[in-house]
């Protein structure tokens, strides 16, 4: 599918001094970014928001109901870190864009692109909650389970990505521990994330449908998301 002729023409490209400003951001402190602040509005956080503007046509082609919001959080995450719970820099050297399908941002499936200097990464998965876990594990164990092993299989082999998420040790209670579906089961968190390396286009408008084609891979699984878990 080509998205160059459907997409919106907000996004013209990043700046060349984009990557080693993230890095520069990253590595610095707070009185750094407060004296990096308006570059990183003009260089950065502004062609983001183009950059969403643009997506989301694309992203609804995926899925009608997928959420492209051009704010800060909206689709675009802080590039401050929360450091209440974990040691890390106070800021990130990266851009995390989550688009995602459902009233609570915080527990629905979502697709992800992560802008960094070294490389673009894609992703699409939920952060399980509640009833979510108890809703996967039987939508896993019944007709539908089978069509997201395959999901998993053709998207990790086609991008060389990776499954991730929190998971249990063993097979949890009233399923048995040899089921074909084993692996799945134990997950309280389902997601596969790939990395690719910084395209030509990430200076020009190309960049919108190249990250719209890569964010459609990821579809399917996305979409047996919201199909068998909401």
């Amino acid at each position: 599918m080509s998205y160059g002729a459907a997409m919106t023409q907000h996004f013209t490209g990043y700046p060349t001094e984009a990557m080693p400003l993230l890095a520069e951001i990253g590595s610095g402190d707070r009185d750094r970014f407060r004296a990096l602040r308006d570059e990183y509005n003009t260089q950065i956080l502004d062609p983001t928001r183009d950059l969403v503007r643009d997506l989301a046509g694309p992203l609804q082609q995926i899925s009608p109901g997928i959420n492209a919001v051009p704010a800060v959080n909206g689709s675009i995450s802080p590039i401050n870190n929360d450091a209440r719970f974990h040691a890390v820099p106070p800021y990130k050297d990266y851009v995390l864009l989550r688009f995602w399908e459902g009233e609570d941002k915080a527990n629905s499936p979502m697709l992800f692109l992560r802008i960094a200097p070294d490389g673009i990464g894609f992703g699409a998965g939920w952060r399980f909650a509640g009833n979510d876990v108890e809703r996967y594990r039987r939508a896993v164990t019944g007709p539908a389970g089978d069509g997201l092993a395959e999901i998993l299989a053709g998207l990790t082999g086609r991008v060389h990505g990776e499954v991730i998420g929190d998971q249990l040790k063993r097979v949890p209670a009233g399923h048995a521990s040899d089921h074909r579906h084993a692996a799945l089961l134990r997950r309280k968190q389902l997601g596969v994330t790939w990395t690719e390396h910084v395209p030509k286009s990430f200076h020009t408008a190309r960049f919108g449908p190249w990250c719209a084609r890569r964010l459609t891979i990821a579809g399917d699984l996305h979409r047996w998301l919201r199909d068998n878990v909401r």
